[in-house]
């Protein structure tokens, strides 16, 4: 992925964006020809905490490298404590890659800005590296049976969507279903999965068969 930048214009949603794409995209190469690096992870009060808790899930499901970038003297308690949630570090240490779920389906749907584009495009003659949006269904099938599902509202407005099972790629057995931010225990629907998302930010959901 890109090269996290605390210097102008510092941490900022869009750049956040961007790297989760390039580190998604790539998550078939991970552990194969290389380890995953999505660079270091950021919660600093620059991000609210929607985008915080979003920053450090997409890195945790990147099944890469961990490297908290912030000053940790200076972080507030409850950035600091998601840099040490046990569920995130659960994640990392197993350090397997989350699929992307949806990473083709919005083809040709918003254009995606490298930093580099600029240089690269007076080299190639391009105007854009990528018209892929930044995929919002994120799943890890883990070892012992559980899955976790990061499901990502990147956008700048509040959003409800729905999924099925067929694309969440979930069978029709009974899942237990805990938001792994906050606690709240519930039972998969049948239909699938519904979601009002707020702008900027993640639902991060384990499942496990009943």
């Amino acid at each position: 992925s890109n090269d996290v930048e605390l210097q102008f214009p510092g941490p900022s949603w869009p750049f956040y964006e961007a790297e989760a794409l390039g580190t998604s995209a790539r998550s078939h190469t991970h552990e194969r020809f290389f380890r995953s690096d999505p660079d270091h992870v950021i919660v600093e009060p620059a991000l609210n905490f929607d985008e915080a808790r979003a920053v450090a899930s997409y890195v945790a499901l990147s099944g890469g490298l961990w490297f908290a970038g912030d000053a940790l003297t200076r972080l507030p308690h409850e950035r600091l404590a998601l840099l040490t949630h046990p569920d995130l570090l659960a994640i990392v240490q197993e350090g397997r890659a989350a699929t992307p779920l949806d990473l083709l389906d919005a083809a040709a749907s918003k254009a995606y800005t490298a930093p580099i584009q600029l240089y690269l495009a007076r080299l190639v003659g391009v105007d854009a590296l990528s018209r892929i949006e930044t995929p919002s269904l994120w799943k890890l099938d883990r070892p012992g049976g559980t899955i976790v599902l990061g499901i990502f509202n990147w956008e700048d407005v509040r959003r409800a969507r729905a999924w099925s099972r067929t694309e969440l790629t979930l069978d029709d057995r009974a899942y237990a279903v805990r938001e792994v931010f906050g606690g709240v225990e519930s039972t998969l629907p049948a239909a699938g999965l519904s979601l009002d998302q707020p702008p900027h930010s993640v639902t991060l959901l384990e499942l496990s068969s009943r």
